[in-house]
């Protein structure tokens, strides 16, 4: 750092030590449940994840160090418990994809409750069971930062009987493309795609009481779907 000085005078050079603490994000962590996969040829095994084209782990021969081929026997026709896997140094800002697949030429196995967590937050949570065999991967897409609702709101607090009125909702994170999916209550929704953040519609009421209005948004990825809803009172 230089101080100033009148023209002329002596300038003065300080050294100023300071210590800097870089923020640092939350791990990004998997888990799944796999059913019989238990088969490995040739130090390869039959279930091989990656994300965005990354392998984080090939089940069982990887994980195990196994070599050569036959059957984990541990992991014969019975669910197990992998994870959890630090995938942070191959997840992006945007979308991501995950990819459960078979490299090799048979076998059959099953994944579900597949979860992606980064601290608080659920990035992917799937259920289901899904078969997994040569041919046939397994493909789900995640947000970073997750699709998120910041906003769901109507023109007017009180609305007219057969008065348009418009409905506007706001988001954040997740990829484009959009749908809105707006549920007045009263039998007539209606879908449209959202942009730069938010979408809106227009709705009319045909008769006067209390409405439940929903709204859901859907992104890109599998993961994002969110909804909100609020009471729209018509006079």
């Amino acid at each position: 750092m230089v101080t100033g000085s009148p023209l002329g005078a002596t300038t003065t050079l300080t050294t100023v030590s300071a210590t800097v603490t870089v923020a640092t994000a939350k791990a990004v962590i998997l888990t799944f449940q796999g059913f019989d996969l238990d088969d490995f040829d040739n130090g390869v095994g039959q279930l091989q994840v990656l994300v965005n084209g990354h392998l984080v782990v090939d089940i069982p021969a990887g994980l195990n160090h196994l070599s050569g081929s036959g059957d984990y026997t541990s992991y014969t026709n019975r669910w197990v418990n992998f994870g959890p896997l630090d995938i942070t140094s191959f997840v992006v800002q945007g979308q991501n994809a995950i990819v459960f697949t078979d490299p090799l030429t048979s076998h059959y196995g099953l994944v579900r409750n597949v979860t992606i967590t980064q601290g608080s937050t659920i990035l992917l949570h799937v259920r289901h069971a899904s078969a997994v065999y040569p041919g046939h991967p397994r493909t789900y897409t995640f947000s970073v930062p997750t699709l998120s609702v910041t906003g769901f709101a109507v023109s007017t607090t009180t609305l007219g009987l057969n008065h348009s009125e418009t409905f506007t909702a706001t988001f954040t994170g997740a990829t484009a493309p959009f749908k809105c999916t707006f549920k007045f209550g009263d039998g007539e929704p209606m879908t449209v795609t959202g942009s730069a953040g938010s979408c809106s519609v227009s709705h009319d009421y045909d008769s006067s009481e209390s409405f439940l209005a929903t709204l859901t948004v859907r992104s890109a990825s599998s993961s994002d779907n969110v909804s909100s809803r609020l009471i729209s009172s018509v006079a």
